[in-house]
């Protein structure tokens, strides 16, 4: 942890309670998480290293799929504007992203270094459903954004935590692993320290 915090905020005069938000240096990646509904497939003939992707991730398309994308596409478009067509025709949700000094972000098809997807059969039993709605797809869609800008404040460091102390210094209470939202840690531990201070904490004057 870092010995200084990014911010110092006073919870409450009167019991001396403080708020200190720090960076998280322990976060985990949000992709080791096997609850996440998409998967992120770095493609092999970009940055493969660089991009990563999930442990043990496939490319997403089955023989079948990938034999329904024309052959003469395949050998006009590259690999990675292929495997989007292949998803497209399989009716999977897909977002293409590339690699920058950022991070992933997203991209057009012929400039991607990686894939985020979910496969259709996975999002019909994910959600209990026997067809592909459009509200359902906008959900996906969203969900797999949500993974993507989570993933992205990973990769920019942007992952919070707070520590609660009273007047002498002693911490009263702590939480890591706010990404992205550092208000919504400050709220958070604000809310928590409130609480601190109608269970009487505070410390010695």
């Amino acid at each position: 942890m870092n010995t200084q915090p990014i911010e110092r905020i006073e919870v409450d005069e009167k019991s001396g309670l403080f708020l200190e938000i720090y960076y998280d240096e322990s976060a985990e990646n949000p992709r080791d998480n096997s609850d996440s509904l998409g998967t992120l497939y770095g493609t092999p003939t970009r940055h493969p290293i660089r991009v990563g992707g999930d442990a043990g991730a496939d490319d997403g398309l089955t023989y079948d799929e990938w034999s329904a994308v024309p052959e003469r596409y395949q050998e006009e478009h590259s690999l990675e504007e292929a495997l989007c067509e292949g998803h497209r025709r399989a009716g999977n949700i897909f977002i293409p992203l590339s690699f920058d000094y950022d991070g992933l972000q997203e991209c057009s098809e012929d400039t991607a270094d990686a894939i985020l997807y979910v496969r259709k059969d996975k999002l019909l039993k994910e959600f209990n459903k026997k067809r592909l709605s459009q509200s359902l797809r906008e959900t996906g869609e969203k969900i797999l954004r949500a993974e993507l800008s989570e993933y992205q404040a990973w990769q920019r460091g942007e992952v919070y935590g707070y520590v609660i102390r009273d007047r002498c210094g002693e911490v009263l209470d702590s939480c890591w692993g706010f990404y992205e939202d550092m208000d919504y840690c400050i709220g958070y531990g604000m809310e928590e320290g409130s609480a601190l201070c109608g269970e009487g904490g505070g410390g010695a004057g």
